[in-house]
């Protein structure tokens, strides 16, 4: 070949392989340049995994009988042809004229009776070989050993520049992956809704088939699955969605142990673990095609809670160190999130149990008088608003209703301070104005930032008559048989705004048949929508609604209004026989 062809030759070897895109491609592109540009019958690429073997990434060949080997379980240093090229970096000719041994035979088998050896060198080391395999003894002139070590490096180099790549993004895909783990961590409470995302994360981009297990009892019962596409082994034990904790399974090794574990074969004590299942079937879909699987334990609060399995017909011996880290990663973000959600399900517990405690438990009972209350926190039983009923002798009755800023322990916290507050100032003879006043001078000395509405008046059952006072409360709706409408609320600022002025009071009246309904925020306000448009809601199912008993007119208020609620609601409703 002249050094003009030679030359032309090599361009050509380079657009194929500027052409193609991935490791898979680039290797595929060397086989076919092997054949159709240097005159092989057959062609093979092989590259040096982390161990030193010799793995096979594309052949090609006229026959299946002629496709060049895979080299299984060749390794360097064990004596084979091979480890001239990786000894040397330079092309050679196997076997040597008249040297072809029975190694020869076993390695480098097929039709070809010579093949030709190109190390593929990057960064002054071998990491593969590219083998051509041709019909007739080959020999390697000078000039053809110069375009053969050309056509090498530029093999090699197409093969590594798509590694590299092909491991940036991979690393990008694990951190877009991390990085929503992270968001998952931060965002979701409810410990389902986080087992359940933890696998559909996982699939396709760990494996394609993840399945999620937590302790119940003496057992892991799977409680998430995600399924991309199957794979015989995972098949084969989908019916499986509990596993004895002491059994040999490698999830069960995985819990107890708090041990990653790899599997890459079934074991007859593998196989033992499953007690209803032949051990024949499950030997036979493992030998069904190439598969791994892992079992990354699940850790919250530094315990074992659970085990994430991934199976996957995409790994030969195990998945790599990145995909590894991916996963272990994964399930430790998970973990995160299910000890966040304890904790926050652990606060919810004690805020409802304060709640409860210190809301009133039992009906006020009044002559002439019907009344009813309602509490209903907006998404748990844990809130800042409270009502009271409570008689303080002499036939008055202190009413009322309160919404302290947020929610959690902080603001049922906050609740049972005011109303404890409320309570003995009523008791001890203050009037609506001093009460509230009294309750804004106690959150000035226990509390900088926080604040609260309220709303409370006495009744005196004998005359009808409610004095009332509002602490930038919403205002009370009053109703009888002539209508509905919202009483005229002096303005005043909130409890903790530090008003210390006097809030002043006003003075309803109720006839037989009218009543008040009092009220917190969360009956009337919606993120989107005027609140105007939700008192007159309100008033107008009052109106429609008025001469029903007070317990039925709650109900039709908290049925109709608060649904779904978006905040916490609260009402009180007194009406006159």
């Amino acid at each position: 070949m002249s050094s003009k062809d030679q030359l032309a030759t090599v361009r050509r070897i380079a657009g194929l392989l500027a052409a193609a895109d991935g490791a898979a491609e680039v290797a595929g592109a060397m086989v076919r340049i092997g054949c159709d540009l240097l005159g092989a019958s057959a062609a093979a690429v092989g590259v040096l995994d982390g161990a030193g073997r010799m793995r096979a990434l594309a052949a090609a060949g006229p026959s299946p009988t002629s496709a060049p080997p895979s080299w299984p379980g060749l390794a360097a240093g064990g004596g084979n042809p091979l480890d001239e090229a990786l000894a040397t970096g330079v092309p050679f000719v196997w076997p040597p004229p008249a040297d072809k041994d029975a190694t020869t035979d076993q390695v480098l088998s097929g039709e070809q009776p010579s093949w030709v050896v190109l190390p593929l060198v990057t960064r002054r080391s071998v990491t593969g070989v590219l083998s051509l395999g041709y019909r007739v003894p080959q020999a390697i002139p000078p000039e053809r050993r110069a375009l053969l070590e050309v056509v090498g490096h530029l093999c090699a180099a197409s093969l590594d520049a798509a590694v590299v790549l092909a491991a940036e993004l991979q690393e990008r895909e694990i951190l877009a992956l991390l990085g929503e783990g992270t968001r998952l961590m931060v965002s979701e409470i409810d410990p389902d809704e986080i087992v359940s995302r933890l696998a559909t994360l996982a699939v396709p981009r760990l494996a394609p088939w993840c399945a999620v297990y937590v302790l119940e009892g003496e057992e892991l019962r799977r409680v998430a699955l995600a399924v991309s596409e199957e794979n015989p082994v995972a098949t084969t034990l989908r019916s499986f969605s509990r596993v004895p904790v002491a059994a040999a399974s490698p999830l069960a090794v995985a819990y107890r142990s708090a041990e990653v574990q790899v599997i890459t074969r079934i074991t007859a004590e593998i196989a033992a673990a499953y007690p209803t299942l032949e051990p024949e079937s499950l030997f036979g879909a493992a030998e069904q095609g190439p598969w791994s699987a892992l079992a990354v334990p699940v850790k919250a609060a530094g315990s074992v809670v659970g085990v994430m399995s991934l199976v996957s017909d995409r790994w030969r011996d195990g998945p790599g160190p990145a995909l590894l880290h991916a996963a272990e990663g994964l399930a430790a973000r998970a973990g995160i999130a299910l000890a966040n959600a304890g904790r926050f399900r652990a606060e919810q517990r004690i805020a409802e149990l304060l709640t409860r405690a210190l809301l009133p438990t039992e009906e006020v009972r009044l002559d002439d008088f019907e009344t009813a209350a309602r509490y209903l926190p907006a998404g748990s039983p844990v809130a800042g608003d409270w009502f009271e009923l409570l008689s303080i002798g002499g036939g008055r009755f202190l009413v009322g209703v309160g919404d302290s800023a947020g929610h959690g322990i902080e603001a049922a916290s906050l609740m049972a301070e005011l109303r404890s507050a409320a309570r003995a100032f009523a008791v001890g003879g203050y009037g609506p104005s001093e009460l509230l006043c009294g309750l804004d001078l106690l959150m000035a000395t226990t509390s900088s930032d926080a604040f609260a509405t309220a709303l409370y008046g006495i009744l005196d059952a004998a005359t009808g008559t409610v004095t009332w006072s509002s602490a930038g409360h919403l205002s009370p709706l009053a109703f009888g048989p002539g209508g509905a409408g919202y009483l005229p609320t002096r303005r005043a600022p909130p409890l903790g705004c530090r008003s210390g002025g006097d809030l002043g009071e006003d003075v309803v009246v109720l006839a037989p048949g009218s009543g008040l309904v009092l009220f917190t925020d969360g009956v009337v306000e919606r993120r989107r929508g005027e609140i105007d448009l939700q008192l007159e809601a309100l008033r107008a199912l009052v109106e429609q609604e008025w001469d029903e008993a007070a317990d039925v007119l709650a109900d039709a208020i908290i049925g109709q209004l608060c649904e779904v609620p978006e905040d916490d609601c609260c009402l009180v409703v007194l009406k006159r026989l």
